[in-house]
């Protein structure tokens, strides 16, 4: 007899069976960074095997019904809808299921306010028309009902592929981020900017299509978050990365997804995540400059080459940058020695405003991040319509502080971003001009390039007669750009003498660049040879036309003609590239 206060067994204890398909689905569970759980789909796929489903299904149905149901299952499909019901213990539905034709398309139900036939389920998938469905499909248990919109959540982690850009969740959907671990690099602090949030977090591999696969392992990507405020432009950004998403180029960011909860007003964006950082960063960080390596000489050139090539193919699909900066040049690990620098943050919202909300625009930017304005072309301010050869300006001062990188390092390319702080030029008398610090600079790369023949040479040539041009009617567009960029790689290929001077780092070293001094009034930019890249206008020997379309010039405008004052008076006088006015400070 048992002790007192002991409970005595009616029946023997039954032995555990082995785990059951229920207890698979619970095992395969993971908890993402926000604690919520969630089966990742590929557990989905190793789960509902055609065999397992039979063996759940065959204590319920006769023969018959089985193999439709089976078929059912893998056919609608509705293996979601199964394996909830195993988590439900409730298979037996399946009949109902396939009676209403409901699949996983349908998920997730919602119950829905009571009728005169009882309560209904309704859909809430984004890709299904709202359709209601009787309560009887489960039965009268409230219980039942219940635990089926419980455990239906566990199955919605979003997959992202190339054929569905834009998600919109629900707030009880799970993300399939999953937390980092001890052994993970620790995970980046939020960086905050004027349209939003960027943070590191971690994809489960199942759940993203767009980017290769990573042998099972988590995929870092960059999570950016839009303000709330800015809410209004996220669906117009959204639109542009949609489409940038389906371009293949090597030297521009493939976007991953975008997705929102409903009722909320911001959303979010996933990008590759950057494993070495931005162009500022690599110069910070890199020892080593082009000026005395001919591998790494050519690197520089083929990667501006690339950019150059991503930024034309982006105004071909009728769209603009918008932010081009070495902040928003990404480099990766793929693409052999140094890696790639691709094009990222495409299409930033706050340069989609009107002219007059971009000059109160401009003085918000410039108190809250230092350094945006500084890339900014000179119609930014004035323009009704940001034309495309905006972001050919912007290039062309990235350009530049790649040359002072290049010929002086790090230090004194900080030094020169300090002195020339907001700008790349300046307004005078009612004109853009240079601005004088930015011409002092230049003077200086001129003085030690000039005469050397070199790749350096012609890309500063190519910045200051086709890129770093005030007037944008005469700023070459992005796929004139990039053919001359095509030459400097091919001339470089034929002749490693045309990488390499070591006059160029000579004089480098004993002509560091000064700023200015004095004040000074207006200076005019010295002429020097130009035996790589003539301007448009010579090599044309005629009138300068620029022809505003939709595939380059403004957005949104009807087909206008100009003709430019200055090459009229080029052809008339029979004379070169006239001196450029440069303000001071």
């Amino acid at each position: 007899m048992a002790p007192p206060g002991d409970l005595e067994l009616v029946e023997p204890i039954e032995p555990m069976n082995d785990p059951d398909l229920r207890d698979e689905i619970f095992g395969a569970m993971q908890e993402n960074n926000e604690g919520k759980k969630f089966v990742p789909a590929n557990a989905i796929a190793r789960l509902a095997s055609r065999g397992a489903v039979e063996v759940e299904l065959r204590g319920k149905f006769a023969a018959a019904p089985l193999a439709k149901l089976v078929n059912y299952v893998f056919d609608k499909p509705a293996i979601k809808v199964f394996l909830i019901l195993v988590l439900c213990r409730n298979v037996g539905v399946m009949a109902k299921i396939y009676n209403c034709r409901i699949g996983d398309e349908h998920l997730p139900l919602d119950e829905q306010a009571t009728t005169s036939d009882g309560k209904q389920f309704q859909s809430l998938s984004e890709n299904m028309n709202p359709r209601s469905f009787l309560d009887s499909l489960f039965s009268r248990r409230l219980a039942d009902r219940e635990e089926f919109l419980e455990r239906q959540w566990f199955f919605m982690a979003p997959v992202f592929t190339r054929e569905k850009f834009a998600h919109k969740l629900h707030s009880r959907c799970p993300l399939p981020f999953v937390p980092f671990t001890a052994k993970d690099k620790a995970q980046s602090t939020p960086h905050g900017g004027l349209c939003g949030s960027v943070i590191e977090i971690k994809v489960h591999d199942a759940h993203q299509k767009v980017l290769p696969c990573t042998n099972g392992k988590p995929i870092r990507v960059a999570l950016k978050t839009i303000w709330p405020q800015m809410g209004h432009y996220f669906h117009q950004e959204e639109d542009t990365l949609s489409v940038i998403q389906k371009i293949d180029h090597p030297h521009l960011i493939k976007p991953i997804a975008s997705y929102q909860h409903h009722n909320r007003e911001n959303g979010c964006f996933l990008f590759p995540w950057a494993e070495h950082g931005n162009l500022n960063e690599f110069w910070k960080a890199e020892k080593v400059r082009p000026l005395r390596k001919p591998e790494m000489m050519s690197w520089m050139i083929n990667q501006m080459r690339g950019l150059c090539h991503a930024l034309s193919i982006l105004h071909h699909e009728h769209r603009r940058h918008g932010d081009i900066k070495p902040e928003n040049i990404l480099l990766f690990e793929e693409g052999g020695y140094k890696g790639t620098l691709r094009i990222a943050d495409v299409g930033l919202a706050k340069f989609h405003a009107e002219a007059t909300e971009r000059r109160v625009l401009l003085k918000q930017i410039t108190k809250t991040m230092t350094g945006t304005t500084r890339y900014l072309s000179p119609e930014f301010v004035h323009k009704d319509q940001i034309p495309r050869v905006f972001d050919v300006w912007a290039l062309g001062c990235v350009f530049i502080e790649f040359l002072i990188w290049t010929l002086h390092g790090y230090k004194r390319l900080s030094d020169f971003k300090k002195a020339t702080n907001a700008h790349f030029w300046d307004e005078v008398n009612g004109a853009f001009v240079i601005h004088a610090e930015v011409h002092t600079w230049i003077s200086n790369i001129n003085q030690i390039l000039r005469g050397s023949e070199t790749a350096l040479e012609s890309l500063l040539d190519l910045v200051e007669l086709h890129m770093l041009v005030p007037n944008y009617e005469k700023r070459s567009p992005s796929i004139e750009v990039h053919k001359k960029l095509v030459e400097i790689c091919h001339d470089a290929e034929k002749d490693s003498r045309y990488l390499i001077d070591p006059e160029v780092e000579s004089r480098a070293r004993t002509n560091p660049p000064r700023s200015l001094r004095e004040p000074s009034k207006t200076l005019s930019v010295p002429e020097r040879p130009r035996n790589k890249v003539a301007p448009l206008s010579q090599r044309q020997g005629s009138f300068e036309v620029s022809v505003k379309a939709p595939d380059d010039g403004i957005d949104n405008t009807s087909l206008m003609v100009h003709t430019s004052t200055r090459a009229q008076q080029m052809v008339s006088n029979n004379k070169g590239a006239p001196k450029v006015a440069v303000a001071d400070l």
